[in-house]
């Protein structure tokens, strides 16, 4: 072989060489510049500025509140007064009287975490269209509080009323007055949360059940265990943990309850003197304070701020206790 054929032979190796290199080498990565940082900034920092201006400033403003007087929403006037908000608001017998108010709606969201564990259980049984009725539990829940309070206003009202009516029907002479009677007036929201709550809880115990392993079941049954058996062995502690999720939400939904009570209260001002009710029967402990931060002679809203600070201390307490008890009934085993 000649010098000049050596030459090209080496010169080819060593372009393929180089050529492999080449694509062995990782491709450089593509630089972002300064405009898609920015871009990038400015969306990414949008949830935070609304966190910021719609939750951290109002609660700002509410501590500072606390501790002064003000005119009406006027920031500019506050004053320091002593401490003085914090006696009025330990003293304001109607705000411990709404926390049993709100203790009666957690009911009516244990009731619906009830229907929601039966419904979902019989609905995963995959019946014939099991679907089709699950999106009608769901129904309830995703429409407006204030459509569905308005439409058992109409079921409830005392005078014409459907429900009435139907009593009167089956020979009760003289049906509750469900408007004027302090007794029956929290009933209705309890009524109007316990049929409106449940549709979540169903979706929500029916992916629980979906997730619960078969090979437990089959176990189960090979030890004789009855459906009532298995059920409490093995599908319950299963699904203990949506439970105690549920049963928490429900609890806070409770103590919190305010626009079903607040529209009740609206649509019923005609039969009664209370502000929520007969005797303020369905004054629940936001609506109590929303009333007392437009009312100046109640305290507005500086008493109002020490009243929602009350109200956080008690629901965290209750939730506080929920969860200590949960060791008593949550498995996370399964």
């Amino acid at each position: 072989m000649s010098r000049d054929e050596t030459a090209v032979i080496q010169s080819a190796e060593e372009r393929a060489e180089r050529g492999a290199a080449t694509q062995l080498r990782p491709p450089k990565k593509r630089g972002y510049g300064w405009k898609e940082e920015v871009y990038g900034t400015v969306f990414a920092s949008l949830p935070l500025i609304g966190f910021l201006l719609f939750s951290v400033v109002p609660v700002g403003i509410a501590l500072a509140t606390m501790f002064c007087d003000m005119d009406g929403m006027n920031i500019s006037t506050i004053r320091w007064n002593n401490f003085a908000n914090f006696g009025k608001a330990f003293a304001d017998a109607a705000f411990w009287r709404s926390l049993l108010v709100g203790l009666e709606m957690t009911v009516a969201h244990i009731v619906g975490l009830l229907v929601s564990i039966v419904v979902a259980a019989i609905l995963s049984q995959k019946i014939k269209g099991g679907k089709l009725f699950t999106i009608f539990f769901f129904i309830p829940y995703v429409c407006s509080s204030a459509a569905i309070s308005i439409m058992w206003v109409q079921i409830f009202k005392p005078a014409g009323g459907v429900l009435n009516t139907l009593l009167q029907g089956m020979g009760v002479a003289n049906p509750p007055d469900w408007f004027r009677d302090a007794t029956w007036f929290p009933w209705m929201l309890v009524v109007t949360i316990a049929w409106k709550a449940p549709g979540y809880g169903i979706l929500m115990v029916q992916a629980a059940l979906a997730n619960v392993n078969e090979s437990i079941y089959e176990a189960a049954k090979m030890d004789g265990a009855s459906k009532f058996r298995q059920f409490f062995s093995v599908t319950f502690p299963a699904i203990s943990p949506t439970l105690f999720f549920l049963l928490a939400m429900g609890l806070l939904n409770g103590l919190q309850t305010f626009d079903i009570a607040q529209i009740f209260a609206q649509k019923t001002s005609g039969y009664v003197t209370g502000a929520a009710g007969p005797g303020d029967a369905g004054l629940t402990s936001v609506f109590h304070i929303y009333n007392t931060m437009n009312n100046p002679g109640a305290g507005g809203m500086p008493v109002a701020s020490v009243l929602s600070l009350l109200l956080f201390v008690v629901i965290s307490l209750v939730l506080a206790l929920n969860k200590r008890l949960s060791k008593l009934w949550v498995s996370y085993d399964y």
